[in-house]
């Protein structure tokens, strides 16, 4: 017992600043007198997630901005735009917080007007914290992109010609189907034309994509074979759309898109 006492004497000693005394049942060991060095700041929840140039003056985004580690006396945020622009655009005070970015504010805090920002470019908010301690640059980011809003999800009733393997004409319902802001998939990229000439449909339609960018249409991704689709808009009335579709494997076809929702297709092209 007695070397027991002379030994944790010693280890007191040897430590100096950390306190010895013991820690009560149920307590961790290594959150006895730890206090944290540095602050994270980092977005979340955001809000809307593009800068709509649609739609420019109602054009914002919005995010919240949190700070874990030591408590932040001010959190600075920086946004900077692909073209090179870059400026402070708020500094909080108090945190969490929501940040509310309208377009029109951000464009003049970064110098820049609305000719000078294209459809793809992005600003990037980034955070650094002043602390007690110091101040601390976060590993985090926040990208925004500039694009345009889109709605073109819904049922089409269809019309195949032309397609790969010939036949009749071919009729159906299609949907297309929003997957995230612009991009969709339709739940048949070959309008009939695999259960006509295959016997069935697709197995899988991979990753395909058809990306909607400020009305300009494009398909991104494979298919579950590893080809690429282009998807090449011929006309649009109301809400009618002719089509010609193609894969690297050499099927394709024409179709013909009528809503069934009764709206017109935007002014699409490629």
């Amino acid at each position: 017992m007695k070397f027991y006492h002379w030994a944790a004497g010693a280890v007191c000693l040897a430590l100096m600043a950390t306190s010895c005394h013991e820690a009560p049942i149920g307590e961790d060991f290594a959150d006895i007198n730890y206090k944290a060095k540095g602050a994270l700041a980092s977005p979340g929840n955001v809000q809307v997630g593009f800068f709509d140039l649609a739609d420019p003056d109602n054009a914002g985004v919005a995010f919240d901005v949190d700070v874990t580690g030591e408590a932040a006396s001010e959190v600075e945020v920086t946004a900077t735009h692909s073209g090179g622009a870059s400026a402070v655009y708020a500094s909080l005070t108090t945190v969490p917080a929501t940040l509310d970015v309208p377009l029109d504010e951000l464009l003049t805090t970064l110098g820049l007007t609305l000719d000078e920002v294209e459809v793809g470019d992005e600003v990037v908010f980034s955070f650094r914290s002043a602390t007690s301690s110091g101040t601390y640059i976060s590993s985090e980011t926040l990208a925004v992109p500039f694009s345009c809003s889109s709605d073109l999800a819904g049922k089409m009733d269809y019309v195949s010609t032309n397609y790969f393997c010939g036949g009749d004409d071919l009729t159906g319902v299609v949907e297309l189907i929003e997957d995230a802001a612009g991009k969709y998939v339709f739940d048949d990229w070959a309008f009939g034309a695999y259960h006509e000439c295959y016997g069935g449909p697709a197995s899988s339609w991979g990753g395909l994509q058809f990306v909607d960018l400020c009305n300009v249409i494009s398909v991104s991704g494979e298919d579950s074979y590893g080809d690429e689709w282009t998807f090449t808009i011929n006309a649009i009335d109301g809400t009618v759309m002719q089509a010609n579709w193609v894969n690297e494997y050499g099927e394709f076809g024409t179709v013909t898109l009528t809503r069934q929702d009764g709206t017109d297709w935007p002014p699409l092209t490629n």
